[in-house]
């Protein structure tokens, strides 16, 4: 596993270009073999990790024709390790995963980012679809309390995830974000997947 990464600054904005030759995180079946038990017949299912080189770039700048507003960019160019699983192919064609964004703070302090999404983190070949996201955070003036909003609308079948929630900071270091998570769409659907995440959301962090 190895990767390399160079950057440079320009006036307006940062852009970078990287490699990395590796692994996927994610195991993939490898194999599939039915054995013989007391009940009958399991399957046996090997996994294995595939390699993957990633041709990447970055980029982040001023967004043109708006003060103050920030345009950034992801892009990867992945060429996978021909992996097949009983003569289906589960990885073959290069593919490409993006994400581009823009974020911008109004005058009355309200955060808003959106995105469009090509290719989301548990998809990979030829399963990358687009999305559209947006996250909106107020920081209330004189209160430890900040709102927020985190919203993922798939844009192949509608499935949605939805996050609101609030964050207050005890001190400087120590601040606790209590959620609440939704999902919509059926479990076939992109996010729909993903119901088992649907809840409530206690988190802490501290900066030491």
């Amino acid at each position: 596993v190895w990767g390399i990464k160079l950057g440079r600054s320009f006036t307006s904005f940062d852009a970078a270009i990287s490699y990395y030759n590796g692994y996927y995180l994610s195991a993939y079946p490898e194999t599939m073999e039915p054995v013989p038990d007391a009940s009958g017949m399991s399957l046996d299912l090997g996994l294995g990790y595939p390699k993957k080189s990633v041709f990447g770039f970055e980029f982040q700048g001023d967004f043109p024709g708006i003060d103050g507003a920030t345009l950034r960019g992801d892009l990867a160019y992945i060429v996978p390790q021909s992996w097949q699983v009983q003569g289906e192919d589960m990885l073959k064609d290069p593919y490409i995963k993006a994400v581009i964004g823009a974020d911008y703070t109004t005058s009355f302090d309200l955060y808003l980012n959106v995105g469009f999404i090509w290719g989301f983190a548990f998809e990979e070949g030829d399963q990358c679809s687009p999305y559209i996201s947006l996250n909106a955070r107020k920081e209330l003036e004189d209160s430890k309390l900040t709102p927020n909003y985190l919203g993922i609308i798939s844009l192949q079948d509608g499935s949605m995830i939805n996050s609101i929630g609030a964050s207050y900071n005890f001190t400087d270091d120590f601040s606790i974000t209590f959620s609440y998570v939704s999902i919509l769409g059926d479990q076939t659907s992109k996010l729909g997947q993903m119901g088992s995440a649907e809840g409530l959301y206690l988190m802490g962090e501290w900066s030491f």
